[in-house]
């Protein structure tokens, strides 16, 4: 059994069917990837897109586990170039071949 299907509530497969049944985009991505994609496609895409079945979506992860991965680092962070960066300095040199210029 897959995931999604263990965390559909029937009202959000309800809003999901009708959808379907009134979007020939969505009829036709139903054909083309199956039901159990669909469903998989409706918990992803499907919730980010329509607000109906984002409303009816299980908050995953759930928002207790949401506040610590979104908290905010304890480190300081880093510039990723500058004077403050914690990259070496690189030194470019010239080039010592005269034929470049031939190009």
């Amino acid at each position: 059994m897959l995931i999604a299907h263990s965390i559909t509530s029937s009202d959000f497969r309800s809003r999901l069917d009708q959808l379907t049944a009134t979007r020939p985009d969505l009829e036709a991505l139903l054909y083309l990837i199956g039901p159990d994609k669909m469903l998989e496609w409706a918990h992803t895409i499907g919730v980010a897109t329509e607000a109906e079945l984002a409303a009816l979506a299980p908050p995953l992860p759930p928002v207790e586990m949401r506040r610590i991965v979104a908290a905010q680092s304890e480190r300081p962070s880093s510039p990723l170039s500058g004077r403050n960066s914690t990259y070496r300095p690189v030194q470019i040199c010239e080039s010592s071949s005269n034929n470049a210029a031939n190009w």
